[in-house]
């Protein structure tokens, strides 16, 4: 299983929650923002958000959201 497959699989594991860069980084995502890229490309919608700054550092986090129809497969 690809990086890209393991990253897709999370998020639809908990869509509409906002996941801690931490979190994905203790998953062994390297080069996160590529795979990230790759996976809207192919149409999932993942947002991004500055969580928090705490002494000039960013904390960001990311949330996938299902279109309607694939929100349906998950109720």
């Amino acid at each position: 299983m690809t990086q890209k497959d393991r990253l897709r699989n999370f998020f639809q594991s908990c869509p509409g929650q906002w996941i801690a860069l931490t979190t994905i980084l203790d998953m062994r995502i390297s080069q996160y923002g590529s795979r990230i890229l790759d996976l809207r490309r192919e149409g999932m919608q993942i947002d991004n958000k500055v969580v928090k700054v705490v002494n000039g550092q960013k904390w960001t986090a990311f949330r996938y959201r299902p279109q309607v129809e694939q929100m349906e497969m998950f109720s």
